[in-house]
Formats: structure tokens, sequence, C-alpha cells
């Protein structure tokens, strides 16, 4: 909910109202700049998406995978 939040994202998208397309940054920025914009808000959702895809693999990764005693893995290395 925090990352919804911190994108502006519905349901929690209250610094910008879509029907009001004329107000605040879409009129001061144009263009280029105003692409910019566009993209680095969806640059962002691409970037907390992989960002909670690392955690939850990092942590699935270490849940699966046990712990090897140090004579089991000399022992595995021997064999």
């Amino acid at each position: 909910l925090r990352i919804i939040a911190e994108l502006n994202r519905k349901p929690i998208d209250f610094v910008e109202g879509e029907s009001e397309l004329v107000l605040g940054f879409n009129v001061e920025y144009f263009n280029g700049r105003f692409a910019l914009i566009f993209m680095a808000k969806y640059g962002m959702i691409i970037f907390f998406r992989y960002l909670v895809m690392v955690v939850f693999l990092i942590i699935l990764i270490r849940g699966i995978l046990s712990r090897i005693r140090y004579d089991e893995l000399m022992y595995l290395y021997i064999s």
C-alpha cells in the first residue's frame, strides 16, 4: 500500500485528477519535458515491481534452500 501511495496510483491519486487535465504540470511542461515526467512515473512503477520481485525471490530462495553444514559440504565435494 505504501508503494501505491508513493507512485500516486489509484485509489490514492489525490495529487492529480484525471478529469482536470488543464491544471498543474500538464500546462507548464509540454512536448519533451512532459513526456519525461510521464515516463518517469511509469519508470518508478517498473522499478518498484522489480524491487518487490527481487525481495520475494530472495526470501523464497532462502526458505527453500536449507543451510548446509561444513562437513556435509565437504562430503558433497569429495563424492
